[in-house]
This record gives structure tokens, C-alpha cells and sequence, in this order.
């Protein structure tokens, strides 16, 4: 029986406070990854690395953290078509302008974006939607991060 060659992917996972990281039903990068890996033993893809980043309220920028910046190293050296898993596009980048600019750069290195939660297609009307949605994220987070500091 011929040997079936597996698609390549990677896998990125993010929490951005303590509260996520302990909870375990569903935002912990634990619970992150086991989605991720389900979803790509599902679709026939290898995972070839996992990507992690452990932030905070604070460090909202997507370029300024490490795992971000190793997966666009990573598939900026890659010879081979990627897949990009994460579980919610929230967790690639937060905000509108950043997980645009994100998303751009790793379509150009000719990678493909998946997500466990949420349906991602390569069609501008689809990545137009993708940036409504992020930019409903960071109003979300605006909002949350206001709350807190009145409350």
C-alpha cells in the first residue's frame, strides 16, 4: 500500500492573562493545543511545530511577542505549503491592525490560515470579514480593559 504523504502544518496558541491560563474548559494553551491537534488529526495534517505565547493584559502587541514572531520566521524559512491552526483568529492577534498585518505576512511566505472555531477562506470578502470580526475583538477587549479601570 503506498505511504500517504501528510499536509504540514503548525500550530499557534495564546493566552493573555492568568485567568485563560487556568481555565481549562477552553482558553488555557493546554486546551488550545488538544483542540488544535484534534482538528489536525482530522483534516490529515501533520503538525510540525506549536507555536506558544503566555502574555498579559498588557502585551497586546502581536509583533512583540516571541511565538508570533518565531511562526513568521519559521514559515518565512519553509520550502513547503503550511498550515496555520489556532483555535479563534483572537488568538493570532487581537487587534484589527495587527492580526491583518499578521495574516498578511504569513499569506505571503504561502501559508493557509485554518481555525478550529471559525470558518477562514483565501477570498477578500472572507479576510474582510476576518477583519470585522478582529476588530469586534479589540473593542471587546477596549471595553473589558475600561470596566476594569473604572470598576
Amino acid at each position: 500500500m503506498p505511504e500517504t504523504k501528510l499536509k504540514k502544518a503548525v500550530i499557534y496558541c495564546r493566552i493573555s492573562n492568568l485567568i485563560q491560563a487556568q481555565n481549562q474548559e477552553s482558553y488555557s494553551l493546554k486546551s488550545q493545543e488538544e483542540s488544535c491537534r484534534e482538528y489536525a488529526r482530522l483534516k490529515g495534517y501533520e503538525v510540525v511545530k506549536v507555536f506558544h505565547d503566555e502574555g498579559d493584559k498588557c502585551s497586546i502587541e502581536a509583533l512583540s511577542r516571541t511565538g508570533v514572531k518565531a511562526l513568521m520566521k519559521f514559515v518565512n524559512e519553509q520550502e513547503l505549503e503550511i498550515t496555520v491552526i489556532f483555535d479563534r483568529i483572537n488568538r493570532l492577534a487581537s487587534g484589527s491592525r495587527a492580526s491583518t498585518y499578521v495574516r498578511n505576512e504569513i499569506r505571503k511566505a504561502g501559508c493557509r490560515f485554518e481555525s478550529v472555531n471559525q470558518v477562514i477562506v483565501d477570498d477578500p470578502v472572507k479576510i474582510a470579514a476576518e477583519s470585522i470580526i478582529a476588530a469586534m475583538y479589540e473593542i471587546e477587549k477596549e471595553l473589558e480593559l475600561k470596566e476594569k479601570q473604572c470598576g
